[in-house]
């Protein structure tokens, strides 16, 4: 079995295959037209929250509806207590946060918040809870180790402020700051690191690491923009729309290559347009015609890009022979890794759930030249079974990489 395994490695191992395609199709639009909301996912549903109304005077909104891609339809649950437009949104042990934003009217005028509310969906009710110490909107937003960051934003311009919040203990702490102060950028979070894309005007990549707290350019994104949607699919970033190009731009970044790849464009051009990921397919809801247009009307398009596929096996002969493998596949109660090194290097392995978050290391130090065997019994860091679903193997070994998908079934 290994030697029959060691061919079907090699094979793989010395093949170049880089396979992009989707399809987009036209989903329930959403009750509401809007510019700006936030948007969560919560037990296999998407939440947005907030926005700008599509009328006269264009006024901040405190509507949530509830998507579900399962039935294709809508549904309104309880408002926000204070109205907002540009927020940030996080989820953290079931409960969906909402955070900054900006209230008042497009025409009559407008400011930034620092409010911060707490939903549980088990009570339909949102609290109040302790705000954010820089007001803002137009931030990026993500969660690492059940903490919430907070990037940048504008106030009356744009801002460099990195704050986290804690929720179990309801306060906020700040960590050095952005570089370069900038908002309407992307953001996103694999390998335990955020990356922080575009903005208007803007093609620059950034890495943030949280337990370094250090900062590094990325390869820039093609399409300078801003007012993107975005979403992480099989450890990959993909960015769709905003202001700038033609606002139909759909791009993915593979973060383990620092490479970009051009997709099929979205079929409606929006700004301002918020996104998600359920099982590898990809939402994006609302957004506004592009300013370059005219900037109206404001949509309630729901637009799903499926069929998502990101397959990259790396080929390099100077390495005469880093393989890598597992089986079986899919597998109940385990499965176990096979990889051989040609010289004494580091390796790490680690597996990543759909959404790039690490669930379990396996291996990360420096071993000798040969062959090596590690079992996963399909639990988490912490021993925990993990749910049925897909999941990934990350390997490396100095400048090889390599993903693998994984299936556990039950």
């Amino acid at each position: 079995m290994e030697k029959i395994l060691r061919v079907y490695i090699i094979i793989l191992a010395f093949c170049v295959v880089g396979l992009y395609s989707q399809t987009w199709t036209e989903c329930a639009p959403i009750p509401t037209p809007r510019w700006y909301p936030a948007s969560v996912v919560l037990n296999g549903k998407i939440y947005v929250i907030g926005g700008q109304d599509s009328t006269y005077p264009y006024a901040s909104l405190n509507t949530v509806e509830v998507y579900n891609p399962l039935t294709d339809t809508w549904e309104s649950k309880t408002p926000l207590m204070h109205d907002r437009w540009g927020l940030m949104a996080a989820v953290v042990n079931g409960k969906i946060y909402a955070i900054g934003g900006r209230f008042g009217s497009a025409s009559g005028g407008h400011s930034a918040t620092n409010v911060v509310e707490e939903y549980d969906p088990g009570t339909d009710m949102w609290t109040l809870k302790a705000p954010m110490p820089t007001a803002r909107g137009y931030g990026g937003c993500g969660v690492f180790n059940d903490t919430i960051f907070v990037f940048g934003g504008r106030l009356n311009s744009a801002v460099t402020a990195v704050e986290k919040y804690y929720p179990a203990a309801d306060s906020w702490y700040s960590d050095p700051p952005m570089t370069v102060a900038r908002y309407t950028f992307a953001t996103a979070l694999v390998d335990n690191k955020f990356y922080l894309i575009g903005g208007w005007g803007s093609t620059l990549v950034q890495e943030y690491d949280p337990v370094t707290k250090t900062w590094v350019d990325k390869t820039p994104i093609p399409t300078a923009r801003g007012g993107s949607g975005s979403g992480v699919v099989n450890m990959h970033i993909y960015v769709v729309g905003g202001r700038g190009g033609n606002s139909n731009e759909f791009e993915c970044y593979n973060p383990v290559d620092d490479v970009w790849t051009t997709l099929v464009p979205m079929p409606t051009p929006r700004e301002g347009l918020t996104a998600a990921v359920i099982n590898n397919k990809f939402f994006a809801i609302t957004g506004s015609v592009p300013v370059s247009q005219g900037g109206l009307p404001y949509y309630g398009k729901n637009e799903m890009a499926d069929s998502l596929t990101a397959v990259e096996e790396k080929s390099d002969n100077s390495l005469n022979g880093c393989l890598f493998q597992h089986w079986p596949n899919p597998f109940r109660t385990s499965t176990t890794a096979y990889y051989s090194i040609p010289y004494q290097g580091r390796v790490v392995l680690s597996i990543y759930d759909v959404s790039g978050r690490k669930v379990k290391p396996l291996v990360n130090k420096l071993q000798n030249a040969g062959d090596y065997t590690i079992e996963w019994k399909g639990k988490d860091s912490r021993g925990l079974e993990l749910p049925s679903g897909t999941y990934f193997f990350n390997f490396r070994f100095n400048d090889y990489s390599k993903i693998e998908k994984c299936l556990i079934i039950f």
